[in-house]
């Protein structure tokens, strides 16, 4: 009997309790939640729009640069100039505004600032908050204004009985012998519908006419007027005599003591709505509406403390004139993006109506992201593709032709958009690129067709991909389309050249392996089972074409640790075509290796070599080998957590076998393994690449194999790469490698190689692109993939030294949707959120604070929510039961918080876990906390994914509340339940700050809370711009800044650079291991002569037609005089490695910048020469 699953919460629902979350943190935040606190401080009470009082003889207020209309922002401008409006008590008769206030302040102007300034001087909070528009008046000359604003005092009070008694818990005698606890009222303020009228010719000030003053001095004398109303005393006195706090009877006697003992304390708060106005010469009114605290500071913390005007905001009400744009951000023009910013905030974020007559500010400031989905129309079935995989091509290019048709006539022709010449041109430029991407796929389809075993392979794809499907059938068009239009890089190796499809449609593809693509999708869209999806068809191709061994595929990620679960994916694909590949070859399968994984990565996360000592002693236990445990989910019985790693002496290798099913899995950690096993996938970081200059095995990869060793597999030269190895050398079987090189080199997330990593990791990959062709023929072919790229055209060719690059998929004529994406809807039609971004500026707490304190005001309303489902119920929509709000918790009761740097983490982790047991009011558990970094090792991570994706029960002491995790979370983690997201500042790179907020909302609706920093410029543009800001995210992105000519970065490579083309070009295509030896190697470059330059500019992509012949004389001239001093550091040494002889030291990794300073033996004088010139 099957039973049936219970159905999953509802959009619907997930968007109610995503804005609960919100309206929850909001009300925390802002203090709203209570009226009375006791000895708390107003500035750790209220976070929003907090307004403090200003230092004497403030600066004359003044406008920043002012832009006419049409003209970009400056980026990181600061919060915009400022003026002062009125206002008028809820309910009551609007008084008229006043004009020629004469009343300035420094805060209230933001001065222009240099665009490399980062931090503004002033640390306080600010003393004006509103918002600034531009307006063109009515045909009688004027601008009205209606504007509201509300807002909080905060006052102090005697204590009644319970409140003494309750400062540290309950009972009579709970305080005794403490100070008289000081209780802080707040006090909820509005005024509404003050009116102002503006004029080019009037007034350039006007204020409310003492209608805020008005109800601020009302709250203050009915504060003051109370019998609880607080005294003046320092220090406080304390409730010495037990008897006092017996009951309130006995404690009423004792405060009317302290009434008569010491006098009230006296304050004044002075505040005013204030518009101000600067006329522009073509007419239009260039306006600031503020709410204003003008109280003067008295320099005392504790007392100012006290003069704050908090909750502040402001709203307003466009009656006469019209609001016009009053910036255009400054991103290029684009026909699809409205540029136009129709209010700056000031000290806060804000809103317009779309009709542009109405605006709000908002100290937490909030933006709905949409949700982006894949298109699957027509659908690409894997089962309909194993079977008859050209029916469903044709389909799929139909439906270009049908969405190219449209766009053509729709768009184009009838111009439907109503776009000017320029934009048409610019969407006609669209549509060109969508139609080359149609060519590409009927390419890679006339691919499939000229070459049998190519379209075996491809069907064989699909046949895998079916059995991995878990909650899906089909891919995503854009994985299917981006995989049909790589197979001319497979066929090609063939010596494939051209094919037909449609029939009597000649295609060719000569230069396939000249572009560089670039794969780019938003986060979560599907980019990983793209290029994985791509590598088991080139493998099992591989394997079709009889390359019987070696390596078909290079993936290498940027970071030190790669995410457990990118690991995981790519051994449940390898398992998977392993069953393919005998499936297809049958009887012939064992004349093949079989497919394995290989992981490639540096010794800090598993070794590079391995002895038998090690294997003995090293890894003699389970703990010792926890590291090597990079896959801990079985990909044959799915057992979770069941892969264990055992030694296996005789072959010196690690064996990964699953304790549940005792599958073995193929799966290499270590270098040595690698070389010696020659994995079909190889997976890695960037810095190894670097090795190839440290490791004459290295060549192996790209050169192949010349023998293989019985006992530990393949190798080169005299020697077994296993030092020691006993067996006979007759028993070594011959190899004759086929097309040896990678026929893939696969780059994820393309936009960290920047910089100087960008400009190392180039020489590297164009060394190795080189070797390929010496050894191989044909290089391989060059594919990234990133859901954040600006200006890919540079980075891609300084990187991989090809002549071409594109990006895929291109975009359609409308942001939102194209032939492969569009908006994800609701049953209504609407369309959907996919997170919630929440932001907010904190004056008086630090980021790393104010971002534990958002994680404890959500933790508390979890467990409030788990244990009183029948509150949630109110607001949800869909949810009937307890039971299904249970299910819709699930997916919000662990929450993560991003930080920015090690010691922020270690800053958040203590503050969430001194409030452990405070945000479990309902719950008899604390709450469980955990902090992960690149510190953490990858069993580490692997349980963390482990224990997030399967829940204990709630109650249960291992359930994990909160992650705090630095920037090694933002890449390859994929974690449905992490959608409540806490952010201890903005990262500085845009592309950083997609790439870690969407780590929240992946599959349910998320929330994104932002903190950030009170004095950061660019976070305060970003505040007072917000909406805009993430309306354009993408677009915000900067370019990579990556200079393969550099001379710095030459100089630092050339050393591994000649050691790599001596270890992967000559010691791979010989199989001298000699040539590890300085004077076999020196001999070696003599009798080249100048060959050697010729190959070094071979390997740093000169003269190959794809750079400027003029940057290309520069290099040209540092390489020769680098190689003259590398080659005199080899002639001249007394060391016998060649390693150990080079000088400057080659790179042992790409973060290696640093030269070594060697220190020299006394020896002769030309040695001398080279050292100096080494140094210099």
């Amino acid at each position: 009997m099957t039973t049936t699953q219970p159905p999953g919460p509802t959009y619907r629902d997930e968007l109610a309790i995503s804005h609960h979350f919100v309206e929850v943190l909001e009300q925390r935040l802002a203090g709203r939640d209570q009226l009375r606190r006791t000895n708390v401080h107003p500035l750790d009470w209220c976070l929003l729009g907090v307004l403090g009082p200003v230092k004497p003889e403030p600066a004359a207020l003044e406008l920043e640069v002012e832009q006419p209309e049409g003209q970009e922002a400056a980026n990181g401008a600061n919060g915009q100039p400022t003026a002062t409006a009125p206002a008028k008590k809820a309910g009551g008769k609007a008084p008229q505004a006043a004009g020629g206030s004469g009343v300035e302040d420094e805060d209230v102007a933001a001065k222009p600032v240099d665009k490399a300034e980062e931090f503004e001087a002033t640390r306080r909070p600010p003393s004006a908050l509103g918002f600034e528009i531009l307006a063109e008046p009515d045909d009688d000359g004027v601008v009205e204004l209606v504007v509201d604003a509300s807002f909080c005092l905060f006052t102090k009070h005697l204590p009644s009985w319970k409140e003494q008694t309750e400062v540290l818990g309950s009972g009579s005698g709970a305080s005794e012998g403490l100070p008289v606890a000081e209780v802080v009222q707040r006090w909820p303020l509005a005024v509404e519908g003050i009116r102002f009228q503006l004029r080019a010719t009037g007034e350039r000030s006007q204020d409310d006419k003492g209608a805020v003053q008005g109800i601020v001095d009302e709250a203050l004398q009915k504060a003051l007027g109370r019998d609880d109303a607080g005294r003046k005393w320092h220090p406080r006195p304390k409730v010495d005599d037990p008897a006092y706090l017996k009951d309130e009877q006995a404690f009423g006697p004792f405060l009317a003591s302290l009434r008569a003992m010491y006098p009230l304390e006296l304050w004044q708060i002075l505040a005013k709505l204030e518009v101000r106005v600067w006329p522009r010469a073509d007419g239009k009114l260039r306006i600031g509406c503020y709410l204003r605290n003008a109280t003067p500071a008295t320099g005392v913390g504790y007392q100012d403390a006290y003069l704050v005007v908090g909750d502040a905001a402001v709203k307003a009400t466009l009656i006469r004139g019209a609001l016009r744009p009053i910036e255009i951000l400054p991103v290029p023009q684009d026909y699809q993006f409205d540029r136009r910013v129709w209010a700056v905030g000031h000290n806060t974020s804000v809103r317009v109506s779309p009709d542009h007559q109405r605006l709000e500010t908002h100290a937490l400031a909030t933006h709905e992201q949409l949700r982006i989905i894949t298109r699957n129309v027509p659908p690409a079935k894997f089962l309909d593709l194993a079977k008859d995989p050209l029916a469903t091509l044709g389909k799929i290019y139909a439906a270009m032709g049908d969405y190219a048709t449209d766009w053509q006539t729709r768009v184009i022709d009838a111009n439907t958009l109503e776009l000017d010449a320029i934009e048409l041109k610019e969407c006609v430029k669209d549509l060109a690129g969508f139609r080359n991407e149609m060519e590409r796929f009927a390419t890679g389809a006339a691919a499939l067709i000229a070459d049998p075993r190519l379209l075996r392979a491809f069907t064989a794809m699909n046949t895998v991909f079916s059995r991995l499907a878990v909650d899906y059938e089909s891919w995503h068009l854009f994985q299917l389309v981006f995989i049909v239009t790589q197979m001319p890089a497979l066929a090609i190796r063939e010596n494939i050249r051209s094919g037909e499809y449609p029939k009597g449609t000649p295609r060719s593809w000569s230069d396939i392996l000249d572009w560089g693509d670039v794969l780019w999708f938003r986060t979560g869209g599907g980019k990983t089972e793209a290029y994985l999806g791509l590598t088991c068809c080139a493998i099992l191709y591989d394997r079709l074409r009889d390359k019987k061994q070696g390596v078909t595929a290079w993936l290498r990620f940027p970071l030190r640790m790669l995410s457990v679960q990118q690991l995981q994916r790519a051994m449940l694909m390898v398992w998977e075509a392993e069953k393919e590949r005998k499936t297809l070859l049958g009887d012939q399968a064992s004349a093949s290796d079989a497919i394995r994984l290989g992981y490639f990565v540096g010794s800090t996360t598993t070794p590079n070599s391995l002895s038998e000592e090690d294997l003995t002693q090293k890894y003699a236990t389970a703990q010792s080998r926890e590291p090597m445990r990079v896959v801990p989910d079985c990909p044959a019985c799915g057992g979770k957590g069941t892969v264990t790693v055992e030694v296996d002496n005789k072959a010196m290798s690690f064996k990964h076998v699953c304790s549940t099913c005792k599958a073995e899995l193929p799966l290499d950690v270590s270098d040595d393994e690698v070389y010696r096993h020659l994995p079909a996938l190889m997976l890695g970081t960037i810095d190894k690449m670097a090795s190839v200059g440290q490791q004459i095995k290295y060549g192996v990869l790209w050169g192949g194999a010349k023998w293989r060793c019985p006992t530990h597999g393949y190798g080169f030269g005299e020697y077994c790469f296993v030092f020691g190895c006993k067996a006979d050398k007759k028993k070594r079987t011959k190899v004759v490698p086929h097309d040896p090189a990678p026929a893939l080199h696969i780059q994820d997330e393309l936009h960290l190689l920047q910089e100087e990593l960008g400009a190392f990791a180039g020489h590297y990959e164009t060394l190795v692109r080189y070797c390929e062709k010496a050894l191989s023929t044909l290089p391989s072919k060059v594919i990234a993939a990133t859901a954040t790229i600006e200006g890919f055209e540079h980075q891609v060719r300084h990187v991989y030294g090809v002549k071409y690059t594109r990006r895929f998929p291109g975009r359609g004529y409308d942001r939102l949707t194209s032939f492969y994406a569009e908006p994800a809807t609701d049953t209504e039609g609407q369309p959907k959120t996919a997170r919630i971004f929440v932001a907010f500026r904190s004056a008086s707490l630090h980021q790393a604070d104010a971002a534990a304190f958002c994680t404890e005001i959500l933790q508390t309303e979890i467990d409030w929510l788990v244990h009183n489902p029948h509150l949630a119920l109110a607001f949800l929509k869909d949810a009937q039961t307890p039971d299904d709000v249970h299910r819709l918790m699930v997916f919000y009761t662990t929450s993560l918080n991003y930080v920015g740097t090690l010691m922020g983490g270690t800053r958040v982790t203590q503050e969430l876990e001194k409030v452990a047991d405070k945000t479990r009011p309902e719950t008899h558990r604390e709450m469980t906390v955990e902090y992960h970094s690149s510190r953490s090792t990858g069993a580490a991570v692997a349980d963390l994914v482990h224990r997030v994706q399967t829940p204990p029960q709630w109650s249960d002491a291992a359930f994990l509340d909160a992650v705090v995790a630095t920037a090694m979370i933002s890449h390859g983690v994929d974690l449905e339940r992490f959608n409540l997201m806490v952010m201890d500042g903005i990262p500085a790179e845009t592309a950083e700050y997609i790439q870690a907020s969407s780590r929240s909302g992946r599959k349910h609706v998320g929330m994104v809370v932002v903190v950030l920093p009170a004095f950061s410029i660019r976070a305060t543009s970003i505040y007072h711009r917000f909406l805009e800001y993430h309306e354009h995210l993408e677009r915000m992105v900067s370019p990579v800044p990556v200079n393969r000519f550099a001379k710095y970065a030459a100089r630092r490579t050339l050393p591994g650079i000649v050691m790599g083309l001596v270890y992967g070009r000559h010691a791979a295509e010989t199989g001298n291991q000699k040539l590890k030896e300085r004077h076999t190697a020196d001999a070696m470059l003599q009798t080249m002569g100048p060959a050697v330059l010729d190959e070094l500019r071979g390997a740093y992509s000169l003269g190959q037609g794809v750079y400027d012949k003029n940057l290309e004389l520069g290099l040209d001239q540092t390489l020769a005089e680098q190689l003259a001093i590398v080659e005199g550091s080899i002639r001249t040494s007394q060391e016998k490695n060649l390693r150990d002889a080079i000088r400057p030291t080659p790179m042992r990794s790409l973060r290696d910048v640093e030269v070594g300073v060697p220190f020299w033996p006394d020896v002769d004088y030309t040695v001398l020469q080279v050292v100096k010139k080494v140094k210099d």
